[in-house]
């Protein structure tokens, strides 16, 4: 990131996935619900990051209104371009950010105040006793290069990063503020190179991880963090194939694990969902139920709103090739919206063209 504003955008979720395990029951059929407009609860955070690797953010409010991109303070280390960012909604109305450049930023944004804040302070790098920027070997030899996913629990912040085109690692940012060393993820199976991955905890203990490697969506979890991830398990065969993979996006909504996948050269969008025991739904034709025309599909983010209420409502935006953002929301019934353009209502600009999307919802 250069050393000017960081703008953001952030989509409720977690910029980050899960795919299933074991052999799941016998799919259910995906039914559209009517498109309509779909209350979506409390606030939507959206962060994106641009081609001149520019983050910026935007809420959007329970009424449906959006608020102009705010431009983000420099983080307290802030040598380069963003390449990869992610982020998490805390649950008490705090935003926790992580971006990665050359080395990795951390940002809390507090929803009353509008405030991003970095807890380290904004002059200095994270200290050396905080190996962020490492993999958590002894001595520390390899660089995280790429922000995958995140997830908060229990107050703590879960990051995940790659180091390597399929070594994925983990990093914990306690209640306290101290953050513990990286530590490398065994999940049993092959599945080649990574080329995504997004991240989600449907019962705050354990965590769901969902990839795109060679095409396809590949899942595993965990009971809690002291238990060993299962094996990789193959969503596309365990629900139904829609197609060639490419960019993945997963949140916790009512203890399932909702899953949007888009792919097939940037032309499709499914969303499945894999239930608290399970199995998973088939993939259903986003497109066909909203109606939509979109653009070449190069990112998405999604995100549960509306928890406190119980009325959860996924919130899924998708970025094209042309940098336009588009967005909908899938309420508890199954409805969705149709797909708005977001850089029609948002009051003002960001600089640089959307490359990739995240979110974060209350």
């Amino acid at each position: 990131m250069n050393k000017h504003s960081i703008r953001r955008i952030g989509v409720g979720v977690a910029a980050a996935v899960a795919l299933a395990t074991a052999v799941a029951a016998p799919a259910q059929a995906f039914v559209p619900g009517p498109i309509g407009v779909v209350y979506a609860g409390p606030e939507f955070q959206l962060s994106i990051n641009t081609d001149g690797g520019n983050p910026a953010h935007t809420t959007r409010h329970a009424d449906g209104t959006w608020a102009a991109w705010d431009s983000v303070p420099d983080m307290y280390y802030n040598p380069g371009a963003t390449s990869s960012l992610t982020q998490a909604e805390s649950g008490t109305g705090k935003t926790f950010l992580a971006a990665e450049g050359s080395a990795i930023q951390f940002l809390i944004r507090d929803s009353a105040t509008g405030q991003w804040t970095s807890p380290s302070g904004t002059a200095a790098p994270i200290p050396d006793e905080v190996p962020i920027e490492h993999s958590g070997n002894t001595p520390a030899t390899a660089r995280i290069t790429k922000l995958v996913g995140s997830v908060v629990m229990g107050g703590e912040f879960h990051l995940f990063g790659q180091r390597g085109p399929s070594a994925l690692y983990e990093v914990v940012r306690h209640t306290d503020g101290t953050w513990g060393a990286w530590q490398e993820l065994y999940v049993p199976g092959q599945i080649g190179e990574i080329k995504e991955l997004s991240v989600a905890s449907t019962d705050g203990a354990g965590i769901q991880l969902v990839a795109v490697a060679g095409g396809k969506l590949w899942h595993a979890n965990r009971a809690d963090a002291g238990s060993a991830f299962a094996a990789w398990g193959d969503v596309f065969a365990n629900s139904s194939n829609p197609g060639t993979a490419e960019h993945v996006a997963v949140a916790a909504v009512k203890g399932e694990l909702q899953v949007v996948v888009t792919g097939n050269n940037g032309t499709g969008i499914y969303h499945a969902i894999r239930r608290a025991t399970g199995s998973w739904t088939v993939f259903g034709d986003v497109k066909a139920a909203t109606k939509a025309s979109l653009g070449t599909i190069a990112g998405v983010g999604v995100a549960d709103t509306d928890r406190l209420s119980g009325n959860d409502a996924l919130q899924v935006v998708v970025v094209d090739t042309a940098g336009h953002l588009r967005h909908t929301v899938r309420n508890s019934a199954g409805s969705w919206t149709t797909f708005g353009d977001v850089d029609a209502v948002i009051p003002n600009s960001h600089l640089g063209t959307a490359v990739s999307v995240a979110g974060a919802g209350q």
